[in-house]
């Protein structure tokens, strides 16, 4: 039996996308943390996720990453004042010499009528060459009755970066 060549080329295609593994994230890479963007009513759950990262991310080797120094913002509400905030932190990451851009949003963060904690976050990792996402993960977590949102959070985001491909 003979195959055409257009079935060969196929075959070879097939069998080297098979073969390829994508590179693994390297952890010993300069990382860059964004603000977070908060689309809930509590103005303190950015800066918890915050605070869970950058306690997160050394447990799991990550030892040179930077956060965007404080700053003042302009804006009349929090929306403006977050806009602004993140395009600041935009121009900081690309001046600086960074690998990756560790950036997310908090969705959601309150306490139901049956007193379960409830956090929705989105997570992800940008390769500053080229703009790509390397990585991205959404979590919704619910916790026990009399749980808060920080345990709740700080859970979620154990557990979403246990998920992240690093090359450890």
């Amino acid at each position: 039996m003979r195959l055409s060549p257009t079935i060969l080329v196929l075959i070879a295609l097939l069998l080297s996308a098979c073969g390829h593994q994508p590179s693994q994230i390297q952890s010993n890479a300069r990382w860059a943390l964004m603000p977070l963007a908060d689309y809930t009513n509590n103005e303190e759950a950015a800066e918890w996720v915050s605070h869970l990262i950058r306690q997160a991310l050394p447990a799991r080797g990550v030892r040179q990453f930077s956060e965007m120094p404080a700053t003042e913002t302009q804006g009349s509400n929090a929306q403006l004042h977050q806009a602004d905030r993140h395009q600041q932190a935009l121009q900081w990451v690309n001046q600086g010499s960074f690998d990756y851009r560790f950036q997310g949003s908090i969705d959601q963060w309150e306490t139901d009528s049956q007193g379960r904690a409830q956090v929705d976050l989105e997570l992800e990792l940008i390769q500053q060459s080229d703009q790509s996402s390397l990585w991205q993960t959404r979590v919704a977590a619910q916790g026990r009755a009399g749980e808060s949102p920080e345990e709740v959070a700080r859970r979620a985001v154990r557990d979403a970066l246990r998920a992240l491909p690093l090359d450890d």
